[in-house]
């Protein structure tokens, strides 16, 4: 089980058990019009104390409530991210013989691991061996590119491409 946090603007590590109910509290406390003010605090065995450093100086809650609610969003954002399929097109060389192959490829996002690839043989797609998926998937790890697919030209998608299907079904599940 993943343990989820944010840290809101006085530094306090929040944790968070359920992200949609979270979200939909602090969306709450930033819609608010009136004019309410706090003090940063900190939490000393779950309750709330003054910073001494910081006496005297207030924020608007609902500007509190909107910098957790920003940090909740870009969360949210990257657990949807973490879900899905990393996808796109790979040059990589199997052999200097051969030289630099076009890859197509999927790998699961939350495991980071390859599931589908095919290789461009003139005008057509064929399912790699069982030894160049091997090869292909040392790559990809050793250059951690799944971990960062977008800095190496590789896509993040919600479903598997229509070509993965076949290959895939078994891996995933």
């Amino acid at each position: 089980m993943q343990h989820l946090t944010v840290t809101d603007m006085f530094g306090n590590v929040l944790p968070v058990t359920d992200l949609e109910k979270a979200i939909a509290e602090e969306s709450l406390g930033a819609a608010m019009q009136e004019n309410y003010h706090t003090e940063p605090f900190a939490y000393v065995d779950g309750l709330k104390r003054p910073i001494a450093e910081q006496a005297g100086q207030r924020a608007l809650m609902r500007d509190y409530h909107q910098d957790v609610l920003d940090k909740l969003l870009v969360l949210k954002l990257q657990q949807q991210h973490q879900l899905g399929f990393i996808a796109g097109c790979w040059g990589h060389t199997f052999d200097a013989a051969q030289g630099m192959q076009s890859i197509r490829l999927v790998a699961c996002n939350a495991g980071k691991r390859l599931i589908a690839a095919e290789m461009l043989v003139g005008n057509s797609w064929r399912s790699l061996t069982t030894c160049e998926l091997k090869a292909l998937a040392d790559t990809l790890s050793a250059g951690k590119v799944l971990l960062d697919p977008l800095a190496h030209g590789l896509t993040v998608t919600a479903t598997l491409p229509a070509w993965a299907q076949a290959q895939a079904v078994s891996k995933v599940a």
